[in-house]
């Protein structure tokens, strides 16, 4: 439990660090912190020996009245009747042994006319655009970083206890899934499986753990891989007992979290796990975006293929139920596909950065578009893909009678097991 230390005045606390005592009496900084760096200590590598009690509750009685009340050294040591230097080597010890933490954050500043042009623009209840900035390194992963905190404090705002929250899989919500800090009683539910290319762990399932350890509800993972080799093998899996468990609260959903993936490699979960010439395919059938499996054109119309039979994700009919749908993601290289999954109509709210935002507004006609209506049939273009037989896993198994599609679905088995209940059942 901490002190928040946020404040400058006089009387208020030390900005920038927080002291690590036993009550709850953290103070909301006025704005969003967006990156946390933590330092313990003036060498975190090194372990100090543990204080003797007396000595930790000076330490931070001194920390308290230094950092919370922002009295001097001087004042402290007329006080505490202690020299000066008694004082400060009190606080470096608070410092080396934890009890004082450093949170350095960088303020998260709202574009207000393109979020209110946004939101107008798409019909949308919520539209946050994140001012981008030059200092920022280029890739994904830094732009969600910086979107999750303000994500996360509009999905906390939103969440009303006994709600059904769905999160997808993506580097995006589960950079949102770390920002929690609070969220009301309710069932958190995984919505897709997790990247087939970095295996099937509780780590990949981290983001449900989180939200439902924050929530205090009952969590629902998919210890299964997004996209599977082949229509049987994706059947199989649903029926596995955790597995159906978890789809079955699809229906259930009442607000869901989902990254958006641009046809590229490195930026769709979806891209990555499928075959060149399936990627080109879809390419060619005009798919531009991907959320949850989901694929979109530019114009965003859904595209249905072969490949919804062989996933394991929310399908675009099922995310059209549910009554919020918030999507977050940015970046100039993500500008695209974020504005096809928007004029889908798919999306109730967005968190986007400006870089995205920009093109996205200078793309779109000026008319204002209509709120979504909730279970509102979505307009799809069907297309069958060509499999590549010749990839591994990708030939339709005949019959469980086979040696290697017996071999194969072990694998998925042994991979996609309940981890609660322990070794999943074997084939054949």
């Amino acid at each position: 439990m901490s002190l928040a230390c946020t404040g400058r005045k006089s009387g208020e606390p030390r900005r920038g660090c927080c002291v690590g005592l036993h009550e709850d009496l953290a103070r909301k900084s006025s704005r969003a912190p967006l990156k946390r760096l933590v330092m313990v200590g003036p060498d975190s590598s090194s372990s100090p020996l543990p204080l003797p009690p007396t000595e930790a509750l000076l330490a931070a009685s001194v920390a308290r009245r230094f950092y919370l009340k922002n009295q001097s050294k001087v004042e402290i040591s007329k006080e505490l009747d202690m020299s000066r230097f008694k004082v400060a080597r009190l606080l470096e010890t608070a410092v080396a042994h934890g009890i004082v933490e450093f949170n350095i954050t960088v303020p998260a500043e709202i574009d207000i006319e393109m979020s209110t042009e946004l939101r107008r623009r798409f019909g949308l209840r919520h539209a946050i655009v994140i001012e981008a900035t030059a200092d920022l390194p280029q890739g994904p992963d830094p732009v969600t970083d910086w979107l999750a905190p303000t994500a996360a404090q509009l999905i906390a705002k939103m969440t009303e206890p006994g709600d059904v929250l769905g999160l997808g899989w993506g580097r995006a919500v589960s950079s949102v899934a770390e920002a929690f800090t609070k969220l009301p009683h309710c069932k958190v539910v995984q919505l897709t499986g997790v990247d087939p290319l970095g295996g099937v762990t509780v780590d990949s399932v981290e983001a449900v753990r989180r939200a439902a350890a924050v929530s205090g509800g009952k969590g629902y993972p998919i210890y299964a891989p997004m996209v599977l080799p082949n229509k049987l093998t994706a059947d199989i899996l649903r029926c596995q007992p955790s597995i159906a468990e978890s789809l079955e609260q699809f229906d259930r959903v009442t607000k869901a979290v989902m990254p958006i993936g641009a046809w590229e490699s490195t930026l769709s979960t979806v891209y990555d796990s499928l075959t060149a010439d399936e990627r080109e395919q879809c390419r060619r059938l005009g798919v531009v975006a991907e959320m949850g499996a989901v694929l979109f054109d530019k114009d965003g119309r859904t595209i249905s293929t072969e490949l919804d039979d062989r996933v394991i994700a929310v399908g675009s009919d099922q995310l059209g139920r549910i009554p919020e749908v918030i999507g977050i993601d940015g970046g100039i290289q993500k500008a695209e596909a974020i504005g096809a999954v928007l004029r889908s109509g798919l999306l109730t709210s967005i968190v986007t950065d400006t870089s995205a935002a920009f093109h996205i507004l200078g793309d779109s006609p000026g008319e204002p578009s209509a709120e979504r209506d909730i279970g509102m049939p979505l307009p799809t273009k069907t297309a069958q893909l060509a499999q590549d037989t010749s990839h591994p896993g990708l030939a339709e198994p005949a019959d469980l009678g086979d040696a290697t599609s017996r071999r194969r679905l072990n694998e998925l088995w042994s991979q996609c097991g309940n981890r609660e209940t322990g070794p999943s059942r074997q084939v054949g």
